[in-house]
């Protein structure tokens, strides 16, 4: 039962099936891997067993970024990393960890662009790094063993930042909802420029741990793209990096910008007070009746933008450990 003694009989326990003289045929070795790939795949969430990701986001947001960030969802894609050495270059592995792995990278990404609540645009997100851990691990490769180990840990990191950002703005705002969430960043800039160099790395934008990660997967894919595994593995990176972009200026978008005054929901949160001709910033609980909607200012467009949301000023012990993980990245 030691992972270390599978991984090393794997090989010959490999070349043995193939010459039909060992303990396993093909078949059951195939079969056995088939079980191991749905135990792991469903523990890291993905499809078609991708929903309790999601629906787990109502835990605390401190307990979502350690256990969908760092631990939890990790799990599977650490088995996959530890027995991909002896087993990598067994067809149905591939073809599984391809097929899926493709998937949910795409699924995951086009989901998040669905979103609304912050947590569900970053859930989602999870969703689709796991598909694409997956896709990078069924390379088999050390080379692409590596590339998975470094995008595994440039996601725990940023993915951890970008979870505790959600929770100090769900904290003082009292809402996640982007409809909601109004020129966050002038309220918070220091959170807003930690939260952004976050995204940017999950985005992919260098010299940011997210970008190296994703170059060594590129590198190592780029040299063998034959067949129609090379083709549908650099298809899914590309379309999954795409929409990993696209969610992520979502997310920074949605959490701290300033938006139109139309697209906001003024039910049930607390703007900043906005009269004609000064900077009063009183808290007022219902923007439909207390905004003065005259004197709000207007995008290039001519569309009125809304009133700040109310936010409570963020203390350097809420900013220390998001700081410490930017940092990092």
């Amino acid at each position: 039962y030691s992972l270390a003694e599978l991984v090393e009989r794997g090989p010959s326990v490999l070349a043995a099936a193939q010459e039909g003289h060992g303990p396993l045929t093909m078949g059951m070795l195939s079969a056995a891997l088939v079980l191991i790939l749905c135990g792991a795949l469903s523990k890291s969430a993905m499809f078609p067993l991708h929903f309790w990701l999601p629906g787990a986001m109502a835990a605390p947001t401190p307990v979502s970024a350690y256990l969908h960030a760092a631990a939890m969802v990790k799990a599977g894609i650490y088995i996959l990393l530890r027995l991909a050495p002896g087993y990598g270059e067994v067809e149905i592995w591939q073809n599984v960890l391809i097929i899926f792995g493709a998937f949910t990278m795409v699924f995951g990404g086009w989901a998040a662009l669905k979103q609304t609540d912050l947590k569900l645009i970053l859930a989602y997100g999870t969703v689709s790094q796991l598909g694409f851990l997956a896709l990078v691990i069924s390379g088999g490769t050390s080379d692409a063993i590596y590339a998975a180990m470094a995008l595994m840990v440039a996601h725990s990191l940023f993915k951890a930042t970008l979870f505790l950002s959600v929770g100090i703005i769900d904290h003082q705002s009292g809402t996640r909802d982007i409809h909601k969430l109004s020129g966050i960043y002038r309220r918070a800039p220091k959170l807003a420029t930690v939260a952004t160099i976050s995204a940017a790395s999950m985005a992919g934008i260098p010299p940011l741990a997210g970008f190296v990660a994703k170059e060594a997967v590129l590198e190592t894919y780029l040299s063998h793209t034959t067949g129609w595994q090379g083709a549908t593995t650099l298809t899914a990176i590309v379309l999954g990096s795409i929409l990993t972009f696209a969610y992520s200026a979502r997310f920074v978008w949605g959490a701290f910008a300033v938006k139109p005054y139309a697209y906001m929901h003024k039910e049930g949160v607390k703007y900043c007070r906005v009269e004609e001709g000064t900077a009063n910033f009183e808290e007022v609980d219902n923007g439909d009746i207390d905004i003065n909607t005259r004197a709000l200012a207007r995008n290039r467009r001519g569309q009125k933008l809304s009133p700040d949301t109310a936010f409570h000023p963020v203390s350097f012990t809420f900013l220390f450990a998001p700081a410490v993980l930017t940092v990092l990245t």
